[in-house]
């Protein structure tokens, strides 16, 4: 495994920063980000209470107002891949054997346990550069007992609860594998597509909320973040497009990976690109629930 790449302001990186004089830690969210800014999620205050302070701003790249950090606010980086080793012995050695298996060069600690934040029913997020098979090597290890779907609640909580707490059916694929359990032990793997940033250069343009019936399928393998979808519109609930349009999901939301083939009710931002092309971002106020 490379120990030496540091990786930039990619999506599901932990940053320490200080914002109005007081430090905390950040979620970096996608992957471009403006000269000034660095685009994130609040996530926990160093004293792992509460939510650390950040400001919202525009971001023309997005289309849509989020919450920023200033880059020269940012004291480190804290997901980076000798965080693996801060992981307790009794587990450490699963999840170093579960990153051989996959073939992963890049992998660092996200979420609670790069911050020292774990409670006893935490499970471990991952960040892992996509490659080629991972899926495949995925599925093997599930056909040979490795992975099995966890029993702690809280994991089946998270799959089962939209962003506003309202209970879903997502309709994943029968076996969620990027959301799970290796030998035992509970873990979200979050595969990036690069370990580098983007500037921020090319406008979406926000056409609205929109809320829409789907026939949806994945594009590729759907356990990169970002996952896209293509879907062809069935039914126009709000907003304005034609039914039998082709538009593409795209999510960054890990329980909206491996979504099965079929019909879903997404309601999200329909943003279009410099060349015309629509795409839909369930993420900001928005969902994916089955149809």
């Amino acid at each position: 495994m490379d120990h030496a790449s540091t990786p930039g302001f990619v999506d599901g990186v932990i940053v320490e920063a200080v914002v109005e004089g007081l430090p905390g830690y950040y979620m970096v969210r996608g992957y471009t980000h403006t000269p000034r800014y660095v685009i994130v999620e609040p996530y926990k205050n160093v004293n792992c209470k509460g939510s650390p302070k950040a400001y919202t701003k525009y971001i023309h790249c997005l289309g849509v107002a989020t919450t920023i950090i200033e880059r020269g606010n940012v004291l480190r980086i804290l997901s980076m891949p000798r965080t693996l080793e801060l992981l307790p012995r009794s587990f450490r050695g699963q999840l170093e054997e579960f990153i051989e298996y996959l073939g992963i060069e890049w992998a660092a600690l996200t979420g609670s346990f790069a911050v020292n934040c774990e409670r006893q029913d935490s499970d471990i997020d991952l960040l892992a550069l996509y490659k080629p098979g991972v899926w495949r090597t995925l599925r093997d290890l599930y056909d040979d007992g490795l992975i099995r779907q966890c029993k702690t609640r809280h994991i089946l909580e998270k799959r089962s609860r939209g962003p506003g707490g309202e209970a879903l059916s997502i309709d994943r694929m029968e076996k969620s594998l990027t959301d799970s359990c290796y030998k035992g032990i509970p873990y979200t793997l979050r595969l990036i597509t690069s370990i580098s940033d983007y500037p921020c250069y090319k406008p979406l343009i926000p056409l609205g909320f929109i809320d829409v019936e789907l026939s949806l399928r994945p594009i590729g393998e759907p356990i990169t973040v970002p996952t896209r979808y293509l879907g062809k519109v069935v039914r126009v609930y709000r907003g304005v497009v034609e039914e039998r349009n082709e538009i593409v999901v795209e999510t960054w939301r890990t329980r909206y990976q491996e979504l099965s083939d079929g019909y879903y009710r997404v309601r999200g931002l329909l943003r279009m690109d410099d060349k015309g092309r629509l795409t839909i971002w369930p993420d900001h106020g928005g969902i994916i629930a089955r149809a």
